[in-house]
């Protein structure tokens, strides 16, 4: 028996060498960044470790809507997509509040037939969070505003929303597109002026060269926050600008322009990008273009202060990711007379054709100084150093639709919004059970990997052993390196097949039948009696 059983691990090992890597992990360096990368493009959100093992999932019943994020307190909140009058890309209209074990806590649908949520939400420190949402203007109030195209439109609007019990919510700051913009057309209706005059407002009548009288007019797909300068900052893909305001505003203040740390009311405080938009450029000076996940990074992090994108369409067909520093004075933006807000260039930039994605995407700086890249097009994550190495890279192995793709087989369908990585140490994790399960993908691979950090733990072990023999419920195997094991019944029937990784691992058999079984691994047979 035990001969044909090796016979057979021996062939399974030919067969998958034979098959050509797809998915799952294909690096993993020591300079990496030690840590759990969270991501969903499913009603599935999975949390892994650098090894690309599942830490932790969280199911919805609703596909996702799009961002989501791990709290501190090890709650997952989650946007979600609901029917509406609204239907456009990144819709979402659903709030959800998940437990770290999974169980759904709360949940709001933020939806109805004059305004719904899409795209993105941000945590704040104080236990709320902002949320994107698109209010609709008709064509005649459109026009009665001072647009000269007659044609329904979305305004966009942000939100700070407050978790309140059963399943409520309370609104405590808002700000809307509508109370800032700009025409120059009709003297006779509100919000005349001259457009160069007002950088801070938003021209009207300005419609995105490739994009018309799309209703979406601005499409924001991101938001991101400044504790220390209490302001805002949105991605709006089709004037491919990101904005910055001051939410230390009242909501009162927000529809004005005065008032605030600022004292600039709910204006744009700083917009870079293309200054086309507010007649301070011509298209040689567009430097962004549909560009996605905002991120203002943290002070403790190299760089911090600093604001990065992914610029899906740098140039035609290539994305470039993207780090700059805006001309900041204490809660101001400096901008000179008649010229566009800067920089000119950005301080760093990362590129290669691996990266392209004309959609969706996202970057995120880490506290080694390595940016962690999503192409969501293709599912790529990546980690990057200063320099531009490679240290850590994954390709999503879930589908939107169909669930994991078998290991070797074609990848399709499993484009991903945007990842977050998380370090070892964040709050969510204390006394959390971060038993590793398996890779996502079917099929996967034998895998060598090891985890490792900046800081070195790495976890020592020797010798592969079954700690106890005789089990009820849970088979506990201690192994000295990541290695794949089969149990096998005493009719040669295969019970299991999972990979284990480095360390103590523990494997379900609570629904075996009692007897003897065999653990196979690398060829060696290994006796343990469940009773």
């Amino acid at each position: 028996m035990k001969h044909l059983l090796l016979g057979i691990f021996l062939f399974m090992q030919l067969s998958l060498s034979s098959q050509e890597q797809t998915v799952g992990l294909f690096i993993n360096d020591d300079t990496s960044l030690n840590g759990y990368t969270l991501f969903s493009n499913s009603r599935t959100t999975h949390l892994i470790d650098n090894c690309g093992f599942e830490v932790q999932t969280w199911q919805s019943e609703v596909t996702p809507g799009l961002g989501v994020y791990l709290l501190e307190d090890g709650n997952l909140l989650r946007c979600g997509r609901v029917g509406g009058s609204f239907n456009g890309g990144g819709v979402g209209g659903l709030f959800e509040l998940f437990s770290w074990d999974g169980d759904l806590l709360w949940s709001y649908e933020f939806s109805d037939e004059n305004m719904q949520s899409h795209h993105d939400i941000e945590p704040l420190p104080n236990g709320n969070f902002l949320a994107l949402a698109w209010t609709a203007l008709s064509a005649e109030e459109a026009v009665a505003a001072g647009r000269s195209y007659d044609a329904d439109m979305w305004i966009e609007k942000i939100f700070e929303i407050r978790i309140v019990g059963n399943n409520d919510i309370e609104i405590v700051w808002e700000w809307s597109m509508a109370d800032h913009l700009v025409q120059d057309q009709f003297p006779d209706k509100p919000n005349f002026g001259v457009i160069s005059e007002n950088p801070g407002k938003m021209d009207f009548n300005f419609l995105p060269a490739d994009e018309g009288l799309d209703r979406d007019w601005a499409h924001f797909n991101a938001i991101a926050y400044n504790e220390q300068l209490d302001q805002i900052a949105v991605s709006s893909r089709d004037f491919s600008e990101i904005w910055i305001l001051d939410h230390s505003t009242t909501t009162e203040e927000a529809s004005t322009s005065l008032g605030g740390n600022s004292d600039r009311g709910g204006d744009i405080l700083y917009r870079y990008g293309n200054p086309q938009v507010y007649d301070r450029g011509t298209p040689q000076d567009q430097v962004l273009f549909k560009q996605h996940n905002i991120e203002w990074i943290a002070d403790d992090v190299p760089n911090g202060g600093s604001l990065s994108v992914f610029n899906n369409e740098w140039i035609p067909g290539r994305s470039r990711v993207e780090r700059w520093t805006p001309p900041v004075d204490e809660f101001n933006y400096i901008l000179d007379s008649e010229e566009a807000f800067g920089p000119s260039e950005p301080d760093w930039t990362y590129e290669e054709s691996g990266i392209y994605s004309s959609r969706i995407s996202s970057v995120q700086f880490l506290s080694n100084g390595n940016a962690f890249i999503c192409s969501g097009g293709n599912g790529r994550f990546i980690e990057v150093t200063e320099n531009g190495e490679i240290v850590w890279e994954y390709i999503n192995p879930m589908r939107s639709s169909l669930g994991p793709i078998t290991q070797g087989d074609p990848v399709f369908q499993n484009n991903v919004f945007r990842t977050l990585k998380y370090k070892p140490d964040y709050p969510a994790f204390d006394g959390r059970d971060l038993t590793l399960g398996n890779p996502i993908e079917l099929e996967p691979f034998d895998s060598d990997c090891i985890i490792t950090s900046t800081e070195k733990a790495i976890l020592e072990t020797s010798d592969f052993k079954i700690i106890r023999t005789l089990v009820s419920n849970t088979l506990e195997v201690f192994s000295d390196g990541n290695t794949k094991v089969q149990i096998f019944n005493v009719n040669g029937l295969k019970m299991d097949e999972s990979l284990i990784r480095i360390g103590l691992n523990q494997i379900d058999v609570t629904n075996y039948p009692s007897g003897m079984y065999l653990l196979v691994e690398k060829g060696q047979g290994y006796k343990f009696m469940k009773y």
